[in-house]
């Protein structure tokens, strides 16, 4: 359908200056009562860096709470390895619920951006 639309535009004008947009927009909007879609491209690709930054961001969070209560770990290892259960408990439990609301928080991101949302209190 869109490839003849384009046909018939590029069959009536050349000259862009000419074009008469408004019966062009009309024909679109037809065409999209008909039930052809289209897409906008540029809003795909800003959601798509806005998802990549937001995953990036959280994947950097969760490595830097897992790398350091690990660290802790080692270290009372390397110490006492008797205390390996106080350890765990004091610092590896934290980091995984920590990491749980990362993940939480990372699905509800991506909703907001699927849904375009994301901006909505910037109008605040």
């Amino acid at each position: 359908m869109m490839c003849a639309l384009t046909k018939r535009m590029l069959s009536q004008s050349l000259d862009f200056s000419k074009v008469d947009t408004q019966f062009w927009l009309d024909e679109v909007e037809k065409l999209e009562k008909e039930g052809i879609g289209f897409v906008d491209v540029s809003r795909i690709d800003r959601n798509m860096k806005k998802k990549t930054g937001a995953i990036i961001g959280a994947v950097v969070i969760t490595l830097l709470t897992l790398v350091i209560p690990a660290l802790i770990v080692y270290l009372v290892l390397r110490d006492d390895p008797k205390q390996l259960g106080m350890a765990e408990t004091i610092v590896l439990i934290p980091a995984g619920i920590v990491v749980a609301g990362l993940i939480i928080a990372l699905v509800g991101r991506i909703k907001e951006i699927d849904k375009g949302e994301e901006d909505e209190a910037t109008k605040y």
